[in-house]
């Protein structure tokens, strides 16, 4: 289990690893379906960038959770706005254009990272994002010519937040509301959680 505190991580599809199934930041939790008697992760799990973070043995979770009725309680709402979230992603990849979903992205990422200059790849967006380089490398084009990305050499810089908003497709505002909730219900305090033995 892996509590990223500053970063990011994604979790893909293990049969493509193009299929992005999630992108967690320092609100959430990877590793969520082991919680839930799973026996082996669901999907391919890697850092998109440097960052800082704690782990934890499933066990040592699932030890807690059976003790800690609040903190059971705060995991499945965690759960529950993460399936949201990931409705909110199945309906942005079928309904909007690449460069809207791209500049949604971008913010989103941005949110994770706590930053708005962060190193990624075309290759990780475009498994993020589910497209192909040809399309990804359009889409960047234009956001960059209108001033809303500065990209060189697998580096975003200055995003123009309010001008890449108003280019976005919106629902990196409906995750981040998504989040936002999760994480007044999910805040990891020292003080909330006993320490395990």
């Amino acid at each position: 289990m892996y509590f990223p505190a500053a970063g990011m991580m994604s979790v893909k599809n293990f049969a493509e690893r193009r299929l992005r199934l999630e992108l967690v930041g320092r609100e959430g939790i990877v590793g969520l379906p082991l919680t839930l008697s799973a026996r082996m992760p669901t999907g391919h799990i890697a850092a998109q960038g440097a960052g800082t973070g704690l782990r934890m043995s499933v066990s040592a979770l699932r030890t807690l959770l059976k003790h800690n009725v609040a903190l059971h309680d705060r995991l499945h709402r965690y759960t529950s706005g993460l399936l949201a979230q990931s409705e909110q992603t199945a309906y942005c990849n079928n309904q909007h254009t690449v460069r809207t979903r791209l500049a949604s992205l971008l913010l989103q990422i941005g949110d994770c990272a706590s930053s708005d200059d962060f190193d990624i790849t075309q290759s990780h967006l475009g498994a993020l994002l589910v497209v192909r380089r040809a399309g990804l490398s359009k889409a960047a084009s234009e956001l960059r010519r209108r001033n809303l990305i500065g990209y060189s050499r697998g580096r975003i810089s200055s995003l123009a937040r309010a001008r890449l908003q108003a280019a976005s497709c919106g629902c990196n505002l409906r995750r981040k509301q998504l989040s936002d909730a999760m994480l007044t219900t999910f805040a990891r305090k020292a003080s909330a959680v006993p320490e395990a033995r």
